[in-house]
């Protein structure tokens, strides 16, 4: 089993949906996701 690591990322895949996901948003949820970890 691959979970993602961040879960966070996972909430706001789910509120916002694949496709609602900007290049900008991305990087910048990366970035949350290993200052976090």
């Amino acid at each position: 089993m691959s979970q993602p690591q961040c879960t966070l990322e996972m909430a706001l895949k789910m509120h916002f949906g694949h496709n609602s996901f900007r290049p900008h948003q991305r990087g910048a949820l990366e970035a949350l996701c290993e200052g976090r970890d």
